[in-house]
């Protein structure tokens, strides 16, 4: 299909609910009309583009608890397991008349726990598979719309990337370790060293990296990643600080680059920083934008290190 960037409008028909795209009358799938629809997402307002971007961010957040009620419920089953296995090992150490009887009622109160957070557990599954179908049916459906500029543009070309770290990338455990292989990457004091970077921006993107801060209600902080640059070195990287269920990790893209070649990368991918999967984008433009091997020798001087080693 024929890419567009004509105006986006939301119709009404008898046959139901339609995004107008330029001349285009495209038909919103039943099961995204029935939830755009529905009174918990307060939607759609005036602008198509907007009312999907967060409507898919809202099926995320959803997802992304249902997800954690699958990982305490099966903690909790593995602790009601472990429960059961120490009570049977106190039964087979010939307890007397009154310990068995109380370790039996504890047994049978710890399996029927076990059952119940069993059936939780896959209750919770089922949810994260549902919601999952779901956020695939508003991709699909905004990436088939094949629309060229824009906010919609910008998240159907995110949501095809592949969001698994690039071969010619490089990853560290994080922030002391990044520093650790090379020490000009750093300053600070005796007590603290940080990444001595030029400020490429907070907010970066990748799936499944964007469900942080679910409850996050600042824009600027939709991903978990901050790019920037390392004059000393000529090196673009990106750092995932951590959260509750995500540990650091820092990328490394391809390199080294010139301040104004990432300036020039900076300026062609930033604007699309807030959109999913920008650090892939960002990774594919430095992969892509970087000079040669014959021009990083040349300049290698530049950065103060041995490219040839």
């Amino acid at each position: 299909m024929k890419g567009t960037s004509e105006h986006l409008s939301w119709g009404y028909t008898g046959e139901g609910m339609s995004v107008r795209v330029g001349r285009r009358v495209v038909a919103i799938p039943d099961g995204i009309a029935e939830h755009l629809l529905d009174d918990d997402y307060i939607l759609p307002g005036d602008d198509p583009a907007t009312d999907l971007i967060e409507f898919e961010a809202t099926l995320r957040r959803t997802a992304f608890h249902a997800r954690r009620r699958v990982e305490r419920t099966a903690a909790a089953v593995e602790r009601q397991r472990d429960m059961i296995a120490q009570l049977d090992r106190e039964l087979g150490a010939d307890p007397t008349e009154h310990q068995r009887l109380v370790v039996e009622h504890a047994r049978l109160r710890a399996r029927e726990l076990l059952a119940i957070f069993q059936e939780e557990q896959s209750t919770a599954v089922d949810s994260v598979e549902h919601w999952s179908i779901h956020i695939a049916e508003v991709r699909d459906f905004v990436c088939g719309l094949a629309i060229t500029h824009g906010p919609l543009a910008a998240a159907a070309a995110g949501w095809t990337r592949n969001p698994e770290k690039p071969l010619y990338v490089q990853a560290f455990d994080n922030a002391a370790a990044f520093i650790a292989a090379d020490p000009r990457r750093g300053a600070g004091t005796r007590w603290m060293t940080v990444v001595d970077g030029e400020d490429f921006g907070r907010g970066w993107r990748r799936d499944p990296d964007d469900d942080d801060d679910p409850l996050g209600s600042d824009p600027e902080l939709v991903g978990a990643w901050e790019a920037g640059y390392l004059a000393t070195t000529g090196e673009i990287y990106a750092v995932r600080r951590a959260s509750d269920h995500e540990p650091d990790a820092v990328w490394l893209m391809p390199g080294p680059v010139s301040a104004a070649t990432a300036r020039h990368i900076l300026h062609t991918v930033g604007p699309d920083r807030l959109a999913p999967n920008s650090l892939i984008g960002l990774a594919e433009a430095v992969h892509r934008d970087r000079p040669g091997p014959a021009a990083c020798e040349a300049r290698h001087s530049d950065y103060g290190q041995d490219l040839a080693a």
